[in-house]
């Protein structure tokens, strides 16, 4: 601030210390009024200073005429650098992107884009366990972009992909509040190495990629990959399974399921009961009741559950109603 730079100046304060007038009083220097005043923003801030007053006293206690003047400080945006490492995990788990940032401005005034290039299509992010919005993000030519990322949460970037092992490409970028971008912070290019999950006597949770699966023994989840809409229609390869997972891969769509498919892909340990979790966005629609008969439809919990005979067998599915959406013609 001041000619030199090294003017101070005192703020007013109010009742008990206080700023409530937000007023700065200026010194002079030798009784000689500055050439300029400078205003210096605080550090990463950007913006517009409306009505700005400024008011001369000599020193004999005579008021000059108010001036009133506005002031912009314009938006400079920060650098980061990128120390990638190799990635690794299992399919259809969350797997951390180890991109090692550094980033200089983490007050929440600028974001984050990323480019990724060699995950194969689709994959799911989150950022600190939260599911990034799907308008934020975009598939073309095996490059996913991820925009708006915060910076705080850079380092916190996961995702979710079948098995592979492969080298990806990186590229990320600050974006400033006025959409300036910084120079591209250009990763080295890193191994992505995703193993695949096979049932066991237990509990699991595996991604459904097509092919044909058996849960085997336990409490088994199938979870799917990053698709809009899950048709099982005609779908006969599915065998030992307790519950579908749509939730963490976006806004999906589960159709095409019948009580006979679902008779078949669950065992009498678990009564023949599949359980179908999602997240809000997520939505089941009609399944094929044909030959069966409802028996009952009870609430437990988040849960709405509907249960069918057909002769001496029976089937039931709990859906989560306290989040997906339930289109289906169980009740």
């Amino acid at each position: 601030l001041g000619v030199s730079g090294t003017t101070t100046m005192q703020m007013t304060y109010g009742i008990n210390e206080v700023v409530d007038v937000n007023s700065w009083n200026i010194p002079l220097s030798s009784g000689i009024l500055p050439t300029y005043i400078w205003i210096q923003a605080p550090e990463n801030w950007s913006g517009t200073i409306p009505d700005l007053s400024v008011i001369a006293v000599d020193k004999y206690g005579n008021i000059f005429p108010e001036t009133i003047a506005s002031g912009t400080i314009s938006p400079i945006v920060d650098s980061l650098t990128l120390n990638t490492t190799q990635t690794f995990g299992k399919e259809g788990e969350d797997i951390l992107l180890n991109l090692n940032a550094n980033v200089q401005d983490l007050d929440g005034s600028e974001t984050v884009k990323l480019e990724l290039t060699g995950l194969g299509a689709d994959a799911s992010f989150k950022a600190n366990g939260i599911e990034i919005d799907s308008a934020h993000i975009s598939y073309a030519g095996d490059t996913y972009t991820i925009t708006d990322i915060s910076a705080s949460e850079i380092n916190a970037i996961t995702f979710i992909q079948s098995a592979m092992n492969n080298t990806v490409n990186v590229n990320a970028y600050m974006v400033e509040s006025d959409g300036s971008t910084s120079a591209v912070a250009s990763g080295s290019p890193f191994d992505v190495n995703i193993s695949t999950v096979y049932p066991t006597g237990g509990d699991d949770t595996l991604l459904y990629k097509g092919s044909a699966i058996d849960g085997g023994a336990g409490t088994d989840t199938l979870i799917f990959k990053n698709i809009d809409t899950i048709n099982l229609s005609g779908v006969n390869n599915i065998a030992n399974i307790e519950k579908m997972d749509m939730s963490g891969n976006g806004n999906q769509t589960l159709s095409g399921l019948s009580l006979d498919q679902i008779f078949l892909m669950t065992d009498s340990s678990s009564a023949h009961t599949l359980t179908i979790d999602g997240n809000t966005g997520d939505t089941v629609v009609t399944v094929d009741r044909t030959g069966w008969a409802k028996a009952g439809e009870t609430t437990a919990g988040a849960y709405t559950e509907y249960s069918y005979t057909k002769g001496t067998d029976t089937v039931t599915v709990k859906i989560d109603t306290d989040h997906l959406t339930n289109s289906t013609n169980l009740h």
